[in-house]
C-alpha cells in the first residue's frame, strides 16, 4: 500500500491509464464462419488502445503522452506500412495478439484493450 503523506487516505494501487488511436489493418485468413468471411480479407478500423499503468507516485512517474507517444512507435516498428501509406498493417494479428503484445513490451501495464472502431475487441489482463 502506498500512504500519501499530504492525503488523509491510504491508496491500495495507483494506475496512469492512456486512450490512443491508430489507423490499420489485419484480416482474419482463417475464418470459418460464413456470415463473416468478408474478415478473410485486409480490412481497415481505428483500433482504439486502453491501459492501465500501474505507478507508485503520484506526480506523473510515467507521463502519458510520452507514454502513447511509446506504445504508439512500438506498433509502428513492430509491423509494417500498408502500401507505402501511415496505415498500420497488423496482418493476422487479432485483437487479442495486439494486447498482449503491449503487455509483453511494457511491463508496468496491467491491463490493456484493443477495440476495432471503439466498439468491440478485446482487454487482456495480467
Amino acid at each position: 500500500m502506498n500512504q500519501l503523506s499530504e492525503r488523509n487516505f491510504t491508496i491500495m494501487y495507483i494506475e496512469v491509464i492512456i486512450d490512443f488511436e491508430i489507423e490499420a489493418i489485419h484480416q482474419w485468413k482463417d475464418c470459418n464462419i460464413t456470415e463473416v468471411e468478408f474478415l478473410k480479407h485486409k480490412h481497415r478500423h481505428l483500433f482504439k488502445i486502453r491501459g492501465g499503468f500501474g505507478v507508485e507516485k503520484e506526480d506523473r512517474e510515467l507521463e502519458i503522452f510520452y507514454l502513447q507517444a511509446q506504445i504508439q512507435n512500438f506498433l509502428e516498428n513492430k509491423f509494417p506500412k500498408y502500401n507505402n501509406s501511415n496505415i498500420i498493417d497488423l496482418g493476422n494479428s487479432s485483437c487479442e495478439t495486439v494486447a498482449i503484445l503491449i503487455l509483453q513490451n511494457f511491463p508496468k501495464a496491467n491491463w490493456v484493450e484493443v477495440l476495432e472502431d471503439g466498439k468491440g475487441g478485446a482487454k487482456v489482463c495480467r
